[in-house]
């Protein structure tokens, strides 16, 4: 029986470190620590910046390019095969 809302479960692991932050702030906000995850990671992958940064972080071991571009006010990825881009040169 799936969820209703089509939302999909994805696992997690975090340092102690970060698990102490989550259950402190959520505490102090008055929601669950799964909820403050949620909307780290949706203001988080809906970010440029924070988008910008994590490519370029991984971006020399990533199989493919990956661009960012707003369309209609929404954060878009282009991703696009890294032997494709090269051929084009």
């Amino acid at each position: 029986m799936g969820r209703e809302d089509n939302r999909k479960r994805l696992s997690s692991s975090y340092q102690e470190e970060e698990i102490e932050k989550m259950n402190r702030i959520s505490a102090a906000l008055g929601i669950a620590p799964t909820t403050l995850q949620t909307e780290l990671v949706r203001q988080g992958i809906n970010n440029p910046i924070v988008m910008d940064q994590i490519i370029s972080k991984y971006r020399a071991k990533a199989r493919f390019h990956i661009f960012t571009s707003y369309h209609n006010d929404t954060l878009q990825f282009s991703i696009v095969d890294k032997i494709k881009v090269k051929g084009k040169k």
